[in-house]
């Protein structure tokens, strides 16, 4: 997992013709993210969260949250991304963030899409001018288009095949049983599906492999362990299904670019 410098109050347009996008690790941003899918389809994993996202849908990514995309099959897609640090997250949107940060996937009523197309068009002006005031505007106008989305959003949720489905629970046992011994032959045996299967099938709907989504879910809960309590590297280790806390240390440097010890100072000194 990469780990990269802030991009506060960014806005970036990309269009891909007749190629897959896909991040390769995950990553996380000091800052937070709003994506907004113009066109095409793209899975997208963020925390222990699997989300398909169709065109005209956004996404807000809460910032430090590990995440990665991949389009697949889709090799014709055009995106808008904003990004934005906690400034515009003032006492009177704490709400929208709350609601933001829990319910990541957006869906507008296709009538709704003009207005908050307009308000990105003009996000778009304030970041390539050099207005007076420029700073101020734009964090006026993300304000606005987070507010909108939040009062515009359909109550539809995701749509799960049956098929799909039992990949999802199985996603879900790993994010409660992390501390437990776990590996793709326990998992196929506890859900009656061959290992074949189950690889193949885990891999195309949520998008990693089982053995990487393990570790990764496993690292996760480690780095809240880190920020939130006292406890020791090797009791973290094991609680969070590691055998040996010198492997646990190895896997998580490879994972955050740094050692358990220096995560753990650099979350202290933030706050």
């Amino acid at each position: 997992m990469k780990g990269f410098e802030s991009k506060n109050l960014e806005f970036s347009y990309n269009k891909v013709t007749n190629r897959r996008v896909f991040m390769e690790e995950f990553h996380y941003h000091p800052d937070h993210e709003l994506y907004f899918l113009i066109n095409g389809t793209t899975k997208y994993l963020i925390g222990d969260e699997a989300i398909r996202v169709e065109k005209g849908e956004f996404v807000f990514v809460p910032k430090k949250l590990p995440h990665k995309t991949d389009s697949e099959k889709c090799l014709h897609n055009e995106r808008i991304l904003v990004c934005f640090g906690d400034e515009v997250f003032d006492s009177a949107m704490q709400g929208v963030l709350e609601e933001l940060s829990r319910e990541k996937l957006i869906r507008i009523e296709k009538s709704r899409l003009p207005v908050l197309t307009e308000i990105l068009q003009k996000l778009q002006k304030e970041y390539s001018g050099d207005r007076k005031f420029k700073k101020g505007m734009i964090i006026n106008y993300i304000r606005e288009l987070l507010l909108l989305l939040c009062r515009y959003r359909t109550a539809e949720t995701q749509k799960i095949s049956e098929s799909d489905r039992i990949i999802y629970n199985i996603s879900e046992y790993i994010a409660t049983r992390f501390d437990e011994s776990l590996s793709l032959e326990t998992l196929s045996q506890k859900f009656a599906l061959s290992t074949g299967h189950l690889s193949r099938k885990f891999k195309s709907v949520i998008g990693v492999g089982v053995g990487e989504y393990i570790t990764y879910i496993r690292i996760l809960n480690a780095e809240k362990l880190l920020k939130n309590t006292t406890l020791s590297i090797t009791e973290i280790a094991d609680r969070c299904g590691f055998n040996d806390s010198n492997y646990f240390s190895t896997v998580f440097r490879k994972t955050m670019g740094t050692t358990p010890h220096q995560y753990r100072k650099m979350s202290v000194s933030e706050e």
